[in-house]
């Protein structure tokens, strides 16, 4: 059987709006047959004789006539009221060519391109005259009720996700307009002569950029705000993040309070997904039994806190190995009285500053920069002293390491491993080091590039060798200053060293 509908009445009554059809009629024809989906597509091989039209579920119709229908991709486009007319049934025909033109090469929603057959043979009755009828719906021959078109053919329906917080522009950024002098497009990356070029050639221009990520912010209400509130946690975009600001700028901190403070409390943020993050705490953010852990991305991360940071038991992780260039700064007591902070740098150049009393009595900071880049870390004075311990490990870029007085005072440690490498690493010294039962020690120090920077006032006396593994220790004449180098005597990192070497390395 074959089935045909027919519209005999159109929503616009402007003959010439239709005379690109290529002839006026009454009555327009669209055969379906018994065709599924690809049967229409493909009704013709003569591409001259194909009509586009819309199906009535992707497009809507304004109160303006403008009708709004939508790309695959996302985007939306319109139609003026002079570029298309409504058949019955819903079915939407494009009358404009250049529309028509556009339409075939951009993905376009519900769009079919299909044969109208402008004439028709009438139905006769058996003694061949024909048969009447008063009614405007298509006439059907057969022995069962006549089938829809949409019961031959299989439509699916699929749903596009869009940013809730983006739908509110978007009549104003992502409307597609094809107008009858040509195509406009608003929020594309394509080119204004995409109409007429090859397919190839325009499917390569009309591939848009990807939208950057929004930025976003988290105040510090809107943190307390988390919940549970002994374990608050927030997972950043891979937008740029503002934390401990009240606006998406850096202009309004708003420093988080007592972020993971107390015993049983907990702070953590995932910020692994990227961007350029932007973090402010206040003071005690993990101290007293406390935690806070922090996970960078591959952006830029800048974090900054007040004092007292895990001060008093507290614990402070920050895991920075996605990369970027990251910097940090902590004021007094960082890790003081049995407090810990681990820092963990990734391949980009990290920058740390520490206020006075970093890990003091008892307290640890342990800082892993294996992963290379050039790295900074700045501590001021009493750094690691009583009972207190400092490592650090440095990779194949330059690591500058400064340290202010007493550093390691009175039975404290601090292990500085420059990394086995070619690098340029300087350690200066702004005051005693180890004093008092304390110990610093040097490890893969290369004579040939990496610089010990100590005080003008230093008096050196020989250095000596004082074990059988090679280690060789520098004490000054005042006892003040006393540093092992771990291998250099049996030729660590590659190099023999001398007492001179050394002593003309110091001072």
């Amino acid at each position: 059987m074959n089935l045909s509908i027919f519209a005999s009445e159109y929503r616009k009554t402007d003959t010439s709006k239709r005379s690109r059809l290529n002839g006026s009629a009454a009555v327009v024809g669209l055969s379906a047959g018994a065709l599924g989906w690809s049967g229409l597509a493909l009704a013709s091989s003569d591409e001259a004789r194909l009509q586009t039209v819309l199906l009535p579920d992707h497009y809507s119709l304004q109160e303006d006539g403008v009708v709004v229908f939508s790309l695959t991709t996302g985007e939306q486009m319109t139609l003026s009221e002079d570029q298309y007319v409504i058949l019955d049934g819903g079915l939407l025909l494009i009358v404009d060519e250049l529309a028509q033109n556009a339409m075939t090469q951009l993905p376009v929603m519900g769009t079919l391109r299909t044969e109208l057959f402008m004439e028709f043979q009438p139905v006769r009755s058996p003694d061949g005259s024909i048969v009447e009828a008063s009614d405007a719906q298509p006439l059907w021959t057969g022995e069962e009720a006549a089938p829809r078109l949409f019961e031959q053919v299989d439509i699916q329906r699929f749903e596009l996700a869009q940013n809730g917080s983006e739908a509110e522009t978007q009549s104003e950024t992502n409307i597609v307009s094809v107008a009858a002098g040509g195509l406009s497009l608003a929020g594309l990356s394509l080119a204004s002569g995409i109409i007429g070029t090859e397919p190839e050639a325009a499917a390569e221009e009309e591939e848009p950029l990807a939208p950057a990520a929004p930025s976003e912010y988290l105040s510090n209400t809107m943190f307390q705000a988390l919940t549970p509130a002994t374990a608050r946690a927030f997972t950043g975009s891979a937008g740029d993040s503002f934390i401990g600001y009240s606006s998406a700028s850096t202009t309004t901190p708003d420093a988080l309070v007592d972020a993971g403070k107390g015993a049983g409390n907990s702070a953590t943020f995932n910020m692994s997904a990227g961007g350029d993050n932007f973090f402010v705490a206040g003071n005690d953010a993990a101290s007293y039994s406390g935690s806070i852990a922090y996970t960078g991305g591959s952006g830029d991360d800048s974090l900054t806190f007040g004092t007292y940071l895990a001060y008093s038991d507290g614990t402070a992780t920050f895991n920075m190995s996605a990369g970027g260039d990251n910097s940090f700064v902590a004021g007094n007591n960082a890790a003081g009285f049995s407090g810990s902070i681990a820092y963990t740098g990734g391949s980009g150049n990290d920058s740390l500053t520490f206020g006075e009393d970093l890990a003091y009595d008892d307290g640890t900071a342990t800082f892993d920069m294996s992963a290379g880049g050039n790295n900074t870390l700045v501590a001021d004075d009493d750094a690691a002293s009583y009972f207190g311990s400092i490592a650090y490990t440095g990779g194949s870029g330059d690591d500058s390491l400064t340290f202010g007085d007493k550093l390691a005072y009175n039975n404290g440690t601090a292990t500085l491993d420059l990394g086995d490498d070619t690098a340029a690493d300087i350690v200066t010294f702004l005051g005693t080091i180890g004093d008092s039962g304390g110990s610093v020690t040097i490890q893969n120090f290369n004579f040939n590039h990496d610089t010990i920077d100590v005080p003008a006032t230093v008096t050196a006396t020989s250095a000596e060798i004082t074990d059988a593994s090679g280690d060789l220790t520098w004490t000054d004449i005042g006892g003040s200053h006393t540093i092992v180098f771990e291998g250099i005597g049996t030729g660590g990192s590659g190099v023999q060293a001398t007492s001179a070497q050394l002593l003309a390395d110091i001072i």
